[in-house]
């Protein structure tokens, strides 16, 4: 898993989620590249975006409640990419 400096190439092209429209960093894992971002909930509450690519069924991409929800996402995501 690493953290990217910039925007990947699988996320050129597309806007923000309007839930968790601000972006808070990108990551590559294995052949993943996934995005995490921050917004709203309908109660005012934090929720997190994990936002994965390729993903054509959106399986993989979740919302989340806090920071560290979403980076054990990124673990989990890891494992899976190793089996």
């Amino acid at each position: 898993m690493k953290r990217l400096t910039s925007k990947p190439r699988e996320f050129v092209g597309f806007g923000a989620n309007f839930m968790t429209p601000n972006v808070l960093s990108y990551w590559r894992v294995g052949k993943l590249a996934v995005e995490i971002s921050q917004g709203e909930g309908i109660r005012r509450e934090p929720i997190f975006g994990v936002t994965v690519k390729p993903d054509e069924t959106f399986k993989l991409s979740k919302m989340v409640t806090s920071l560290a929800l979403a980076m054990h996402y990124l673990e989990e995501l890891e494992d899976m990419q190793t089996k």
